[in-house]
């Protein structure tokens, strides 16, 4: 919400921006953003700085590994994947946009909206309900000491920007009101949070800057730095395994299964202390919350361009690939651009949605063309890409056995397109969820792309299955006699009397061929009807 702010007070718009948390409750979540969200914050202007905003860059992650018969004892392995990402409170975030707003350069907004431009952060307004037909949100003012429910805030709006969450209230509205239809699946996962002291990695180099895990099937464990060298550990496990923790000792028993080495030697008051804190948190009921909700949205606007989603409201999604911030961020600054796209083309007469603008029209008709046209197409398609990609291959197997099926398979090719990169990398490229973090790739490229995985790892299989019948039908020699001969074939044209085994070879290579190219041409023709891209650095129009 603060950076979509941010993107309208620069195209001169006077902003209100709303926030239910009262300004003395401030949230100290950690939020880890990566090179996805830091290109958003960077286009904006937005500079995280280490020391005021408590940002940790981080130098990769280390995975730990359990020692077998050694209590309270685990290996870690250093890799580099969230190398680059920064960890900061949710709270400093908003914060270093909003300094961002106030220290925005005023040549960044046209003399003749200088004026205008403004951006003003209310704190203890929570959103109740919408007005769509006539524009007015009202909202409970929780920072007053009123008892009454009745008693609201009414505020007028051009347009509603919905960064509300994943329980949005601009969202249902929207839902109730015929606009969009919405889908929203659980993970089967709940997590709970707890404090690690610091230096529980055993002080080596650079470990306080990295991102520590523990896998373990379906219970995950992951813990993210501080500013102050601690850590903030989260474990993520089916209701199930939370039903099971019922007392002190339950508690104790999951911390040395699954962060064995996480609270070093309990004889250290430090340590003991952040132990104890840890128990009384993971045997408290209410200390439960849902790990992921995916929301998918038909439609992230209102038909006129007066109502628009962002964020969790538009898509939230479990948090498996660590892009929920990244994507947040990423769609506010779509909306800015969109916005800047239609404004610019209003200001000269262009060409707005397909008809001649005579450039005498309101601005809320370049609005309408920056939401509905250019938003809508371009970002929805890849909001939906990003939900569905994050349920991909993960959850619980509570939910049923075709998701564990789902997750075996999904685990299993990734394996295998691994490999295949390994042992080819000239000839297969690496799995394309590593692309997640690229900025340069859109959420719905990555999707196409593990798509075309699925078939090139059906056509490995089924080639290999195909010479292992061959070998034990008709032996070894004869098969390398016919591959041979097929490969003289092709460089010579001489067949040596094999003209046979070569039509037979050559026969099966065009029909794997023609299902890779039928298949290709219907995800194109898919593409083309979406009429849009999420890739915000290319010059795609819809």
């Amino acid at each position: 919400g603060a950076l979509a702010a941010l993107y309208l007070s620069r195209l001169g718009w006077r902003v209100r921006v709303l926030d239910a948390m009262a300004g003395n409750e401030r949230t100290n979540e950690n939020a880890v953003v990566s090179r996805r969200g830091l290109a958003a914050l960077r286009d904006a202007g937005v500079v995280l700085d280490p020391e005021r905003d408590g940002a940790t860059t981080l130098e990769g992650a280390v995975v730990y590994r359990r020692v077998p018969n050694t209590p309270n004892a685990a290996i870690g392995q250093n890799t580099n994947q969230f190398k680059g990402s920064v960890v900061l409170p949710r709270g400093a975030l908003v914060d270093a946009i909003a300094r961002s707003i106030r220290s925005s350069d005023e040549s960044s907004v046209s003399l003749e909206n200088a004026s205008a431009a403004a951006v003003t952060f209310e704190y203890g307004k929570s959103l109740r309900f919408v007005d769509l037909d006539n524009r007015v949100a009202f909202f409970d003012d929780v920072s007053t000491q009123c008892s009454t429910n009745d008693v609201f805030v009414e505020v007028a709006y051009d347009v509603l920007v919905g960064a509300d969450g994943a329980e949005s209230v601009v969202r249902g509205t929207l839902e109730r009101e015929g606009v969009l239809t919405c889908e929203r699946n659980a993970d089967g996962l709940f997590a709970k949070t707890v404090a690690l002291p610091p230096g529980f990695y055993t002080h080596e180099i650079d470990w306080h800057r990295r991102r520590h895990s523990w896998p373990s099937g379906l219970v995950d464990a992951f813990a993210t730095p501080n500013a102050d060298g601690s850590f903030v550990l989260t474990i993520v496990a089916p209701i199930g395994f939370w039903d099971r923790v019922r007392d002190a000792s339950d508690a104790e028993k999951l911390l040395e299964s699954y962060v064995p080495n996480a609270f070093g030697d309990v004889d250290d008051t430090t340590d003991s202390y952040y132990k104890s804190n840890a128990i009384e948190v993971l045997v408290n009921k209410n200390a439960l919350h849902p790990n992921g909700v995916s929301t998918f949205c038909s439609r992230l606007t209102n038909f006129d361009g007066t109502a628009v989603l962002v964020g969790d409201a538009a898509h939230s999604a479990w948090p498996t690939l660590g892009q929920n911030m990244d994507a947040t961020l990423e769609t506010s600054a779509y909306l800015g651009a969109a916005l800047e796209r239609a404004m610019d083309t209003h200001a000269s007469g262009g060409v707005l949605g397909g008809k001649e603008d005579d450039g005498g029209k309101e601005k809320e008709n370049a609005v309408k063309t920056a939401l509905v046209t250019y938003f809508e197409r371009g970002r929805a398609p890849a909001a939906r890409a990003y939900v569905r990609l994050c349920e991909t291959g993960f959850g619980s197997g509570d939910v049923g056995w075709k998701r564990r099926v789902e997750n075996f398979f999904f685990f299993a090719k990734l394996f295998v397109v691994t490999c295949l990169h390994r042992l080819l990398p000239f000839l297969f490229d690496a799995p394309a969820l590593s692309k997640m973090d690229d900025p340069s790739w859109g959420y719905d490229d990555v999707e196409d792309e593990t798509r075309r995985e699925s078939g090139t790892v059906f056509g490995v299989l089924f080639s290999l299955i195909t010479l292992v019948v061959a070998t034990r039908r008709f032996g070894v020699k004869k098969v390398v006699e016919s591959l041979v001969t097929t490969g003289r074939a092709l460089l010579t044209g001489d067949a040596n009397g094999g003209e046979g085994v070569v039509i037979v070879v050559l026969g099966f290579v065009a029909v794997v061929t023609a299902a890779f190219r039928f298949a290709e041409k219907r995800r194109a023709r898919k593409r083309e009807t979406r009429r849009g891209n999420a890739t915000r650095r290319e010059t795609r129009v819809a």
